[in-house]
């Protein structure tokens, strides 16, 4: 069997939750440039040093014991650089050494350095594998929070904005921990350049500012560069975002049959090619630029080398330096002007990883602006009903017509309550609200005397179990499909055995290759598909699993046959007559009849409640829908009129 997996209580299969995968959606057109407001204050040097705080918290850190390999080495040697050296040794003690013949090998004490070099190289090798196990125990912390940001209310999920944002700042935690890394290289730069710095300050006052010189063009150049790429990055991150979305598409196994019998693959290939091609020329244009800002550079470059070497001349020739102290001069702008280059090489990097974590810092501030908010007002343990005062809602970025308008309701706890109506009517919406998964523009939602708006959001969400209409088919064990309806409690055999009882899904899982334990994502080993109503009995599973004292039921018999729906619809009675409050959903307006309490709803605005045979008889919206999905069983099918048939006129014989 599969390895188990504790995770929030419920006992997950180790391989299903490795083989998960999220696939993003949604297509803007690129554009080649983003307005400035849109980015972060990252474009300067000085926030750099800003940027390096925060990338050594997600980035994490080694252990103490990381570096007592690099000391072990040399006495006064640093940690960074032994191990490097360590291994040089090594690499010379395994065979770089044999072409200086035996003698060399049998000289007195050649035998203890091998081994002392073969243990500094086994040390360094221990060192480098510890950092890299940091490194990606640091990697896993940062993604860590990353995805525990993307957590936020549903309204941020579903905002453009926002999904952007967590675009742009995936890279920010890969970002962090090279942050670190080139922090250490700006610092043994510095400390070399310094050296070098002083030396040609002893020598003359003039060679100091005639170095830096130098160095400005590069300096620039890599700046800009860096500036660009980051543009380039958030103008075309929803470009290739799109381009995923195209590629996943033609290998996904639900969009098969669709695009081998309606020939989509060629459009999708054409389309993808396309976008491949567009990203090209993006890379090929910052291609050029670079070019030419290096051209420039390096011009600028040639330059102060020239002026810096005919000063050093100049001051030869008048007498103001001796020859030796020219000599040493010549070396030391060498020795700086290389270490000058590191340096700004280095802190270009770090310059431009500090970009991408800037974005990583703007989702942790503006995902803690939209985070679940945590604590509130108790509900009541044992409420008599749920009000919608005056209720409006409309969907972030919508400036239409708002979903719901003006809504005033009443659901009454431990009764099936049936909200009936049109597509687009508000139905879903209602139910999302009543979930807490949004928050009302205006009016509220009273638990009998508690605003669900001022109540503990968590604790309101331990109330309600929901089996929505396009309900998650988890690439998981079918055991853990239905254990996912309660993860703040441990498995339960027992509980689980009941809740697919209730179900009616006894004959889905006996069908199956290995019972609860047979993985339901049939494009991975040993996985196998269920049908649409299987499925939907495993979700109603899931939600009975869940225990909550409201059942929010979204089109729950939208894929069964009309045996399978009978039996549902009893089952949701039999809950109700429990204790259990029932939110229905369906078209299915025969169902309805079982229901104790009738909403219906037409473009976001309550037009009718009642008892169901009240409204029957009251001939307004309910009556006539109902009318009319009765007359498709009692009404005779109008006769087929064939088509006329088509004269067509014989082309003109030529000549």
């Amino acid at each position: 069997g599969e390895e188990a997996d504790r995770a929030g209580g419920v006992r997950v299969g180790a391989a299903a939750l490795r083989r998960t995968a999220a696939l993003r959606h949604g297509l803007e057109p690129a554009r080649r440039r983003v307005p400035g407001a849109e980015l972060p204050g990252h474009d300067r040097p000085a926030a750099v040093p800003a940027g390096v705080q925060p990338a050594a918290r997600p980035a994490g850190r080694p252990g103490r014991r990381t570096d007592r390999p690099g000391r072990r080495g040399r006495p006064g040697c640093g940690a960074g650089g032994e191990p490097a050296r360590g291994q040089q040794r090594a690499g010379r003690a395994d065979g770089r050494r044999s072409d200086r013949g035996p003698a060399a090998r049998c000289r007195p004490g050649a035998g203890h350095r091998g081994r002392r070099d073969a243990a500094r190289g086994t040390a360094a090798g221990r060192q480098h594998v510890r950092h890299r196990s940091a490194g990606a125990q640091g990697g896993a912390r940062g993604d860590e929070l990353y995805l525990e940001r993307a957590a936020r209310r549903a309204d941020a999920i579903e905002e453009h904005a926002f999904h952007k944002l967590l675009d742009t700042a995936q890279e920010g935690a890969a970002s962090a921990r090279r942050m670190i890394m080139y922090g250490t290289r700006v610092i043994n730069a510095m400390v070399s350049l310094v050296a070098a710095a002083g030396v040609l300050n002893v020598l003359h006052a003039a060679l100091l500012p005639l170095l830096v010189t130098m160095t400005l063009p590069s300096a620039w150049s890599a700046l800009t560069m860096a500036r660009r790429r980051y543009e380039s990055f958030h103008a075309w991150v929803q470009h290739a975002r799109a381009g995923r979305l195209l590629g996943s598409l033609l290998i996904e196994p639900e969009a098969a049959p669709e695009i081998r019998v309606h020939g989509v693959g060629g459009f999708l290939l054409r389309h993808f090619r396309a976008m491949s091609e567009t990203a090209e020329a993006e890379q090929a244009r910052l291609a050029r630029l670079a070019a030419r800002t290096g051209l420039i550079a390096a011009a600028w470059t040639g330059v102060a080398t020239v002026a810096t070497y005919a000063t050093l001349g100049g001051l030869l020739l008048a007498g103001a330096m001796a020859l030796s102290v020219a000599g040493t001069a010549v070396i030391a702008i060498r020795t700086g002007s290389q270490s000058l280059d590191t340096l700004v090489v280095e802190v270009n990097a770090l310059h431009e990883e500090a970009l991408f974590v800037g974005d990583l810092q703007r989702l942790y501030t503006e995902a803690a602006q939209r985070a679940i908010p945590v604590g509130g007002r108790a509900l009541p343990e044992n409420p008599r009903e749920i009000r919608f005062e005056n209720v409006t809602f409309r969907y972030p970025g919508e400036s239409a017509r708002p979903a719901l308008a003006d809504v005033t309701l009443t659901l009454p706890l431990g009764r099936i309550v049936a909200l009936v109506g049109e597509n687009g009517s508000g139905k879903t919406t209602l139910v999302k609200l009543l979930a807490g998964l949004y928050t009302p523009e205006r009016g509220r939602i009273v638990w009998d005397d508690v605003d669900a708006a001022t109540a503990d959001r968590h604790r309101l969400a331990e109330r309600i179990a929901m089996v929505a209409q396009d309900f998650k088919r988890w690439p998981f064990t079918a055991r853990v499909n239905v254990a996912l309806g309660r993860t703040s409690a441990p498995l339960c055999e027992e509980r689980l055995a009941t809740s697919i009882a209730e179900a009616g899904a006894q004959t889905v899982v006996a069908d199956l290759p290995r019972g609860l334990d047979t993985l339901l994502a049939r494009n991975f080993s040993g996985g196998h598909e269920l049908s649409g109503g299987q499925w939907q009995r495993l979700g109603i599973a899931r939600a009975a699993y869940r225990r909550g004292s409201i059942l929010i039921v979204d089109e729950p018999t939208a894929a069964l046959d009309a045996r399978a729906e009978l039996e549902v619809f009893e089952r949701i009675r039999a809950l109700a007559d429990s204790g259990q409050t029932v939110v229905l959903i369906t078209h299915r307006l025969a169902s309805v009849r079982h229901a104790d309490l009738v909403h219906v709803l037409d473009q976001g605005r309550l037009v009718e409640s009642g008892p169901p045979d009240e409204l029957l008889a009251s001939g307004g919206l309910y009556a006539e829908l109902y009318a009319l999905q009765a007359e498709q069983f009692t009404k005779p099918p109008a006769p087929v009129t064939p088509p006329a048939p088509v004269h067509r006129v014989p082309a003109p014989k030529a000549g």
